[in-house]
This record gives structure tokens, C-alpha cells and sequence, in this order.
């Protein structure tokens, strides 16, 4: 699960007081680049599929289509994760399966991005 979360409501509330910016802002901030997130992460979803045995399975689609975000804290932190069972062993891979990593490379091309913007809001 890649999870996008504000942390450090202490500074906020100092650069709020300042008026820098409002709640809504932060919260767009945090919709905006929750939802790049998850566009991120399904866009990476496409596997080579694995062998059972001697067998080859080709992949579904199931896991892409399960990738979902969730906005909780009141907006403050969007969640992105896939609701398939069997996801992390694909992010990471099993002794019998090398990884075919989707979240992760999401989350490290999209964490700077946000890092950046919410800088920016309370600067």
C-alpha cells in the first residue's frame, strides 16, 4: 500500500495562522496528487504473468483493475492501494517470483511532487 500522508499539522497550523493558506488548499494538494498517485500506480500495473509449474498463466488484469484511492482524514491523506489479495507479493515478488514493483515506483516519482507543492502552500 502506498500511502500519501500529511504529517507535521503543527507547522501547518503555524503557516495557516501566518495566512498562507487555508485547509482547502492543502486538501486539493493532497486530492491532486493522491489521485496522480493512483494514475501512476495503475498506469505501471502491466504484468508479464508468472508459470505455474510447467504452465504459464497469463496475467488478468484483476490487480490493475483493484487499485483504488481513498481519501480519509477529512481529505488530509489519500491512500492508494490494491484491493486484490495477492498484490503485495506481485509488488515484491515470492521465492518463486521475481517482483513486478507498480506502487512503489508511483509513490517515488509522485512523493517530491507533492513534498514540493505542499511547500509551496506554506512558504
Amino acid at each position: 500500500m502506498a500511502v500519501i500522508k500529511f504529517e507535521g499539522l503543527e507547522d501547518v497550523t503555524k503557516a495557516l495562522n501566518r495566512g498562507a493558506t487555508s485547509t482547502d488548499d492543502i486538501k486539493k494538494v493532497v486530492q491532486f496528487h493522491g489521485a496522480e498517485l493512483h494514475r501512476r500506480a495503475v498506469e505501471n500495473a502491466i504484468f508479464r504473468g508468472h508459470m505455474e509449474g510447467n504452465r504459464f498463466v497469463k496475467p488478468t488484469g484483476n490487480l490493475r483493475r483493484s487499485i483504488r484511492l481513498e481519501l480519509r482524514q477529512f481529505g488530509m491523506s489519500a491512500e492508494v492501494e490494491p484491493t486484490a489479495p495477492y498484490g503485495a507479493y506481485v509488488e515484491l515478488g515470492t521465492r518463486y517470483m521475481s517482483a513486478q514493483p507498480y506502487l512503489k515506483p508511483a509513490y517515488d516519482a509522485e512523493s517530491p511532487l507533492f513534498i514540493r507543492d505542499l511547500k509551496k502552500l506554506i512558504e
